[in-house]
């Protein structure tokens, strides 16, 4: 007979879960198998608010970036010429007296606009409001790109920048929390 064999709609996914190309970017692993993103996480379903989101309305785990700490993961699978989403939830604790004035990066360049189109500081929300959200393209020019968060304390004290939903992956996949 005929040995013909037919495909159609392939889809090829990340098997870091999902469209979403960030390993773990909305910090819900348990602690035991979370390696990829270091920090404090706390706040999940049935617990207590973590201490660092101690305002709006996120009530999932989250990771923090105190004073002048850094989170980063090589994100890989990418399609050099493919553009990306890039995009992330973020706020600040209501502590202390000083502001973060953080930084986002791509392979060490950094992305415009972040946190703000006209401010670098991230006062928090407060309350039960929306966290604060950024959304860009970025267009991949290799096969995998280090994607990196750098908090700084605008005034050299104790402040603290909370983030959570960190996604990197193809435009209109983008999840909605």
């Amino acid at each position: 007979g005929d040995a013909t064999f037919l495909l159609d709609n392939i889809e090829v996914k990340s098997a870091n879960g999902g469209d979403n190309l960030v390993e773990n970017g909305d910090f819900e692993a348990d602690l035991e198998v979370f390696s990829v993103w270091p920090g404090y996480l706390g706040g999940g379903a049935g617990q207590p608010p973590a201490p660092f989101n101690d305002n709006g309305n996120n009530t999932t785990q989250i990771g923090f970036l105190q004073g002048g700490a850094t989170i980063e993961q090589t994100v890989d699978g990418l399609t050099p010429g493919t553009e990306y989403t890039v995009s992330l939830d973020f706020n600040a604790r209501n502590c202390c007296g000083d502001v973060q004035a953080p930084t986002l990066l791509i392979d060490e360049e950094a992305l415009i606009d972040f946190p703000f189109e006209d401010d670098v500081i991230v006062e928090p929300v407060g309350d039960d409001n929306e966290w604060y959200r950024y959304t860009t393209t970025y267009t991949a020019e290799f096969e995998s790109a280090v994607l990196k968060l750098q908090g700084m304390s605008e005034g050299g004290g104790d402040s603290t920048l909370i983030v959570d939903n960190v996604f990197f992956g193809i435009p209109g996949e983008e999840p909605d929390d």
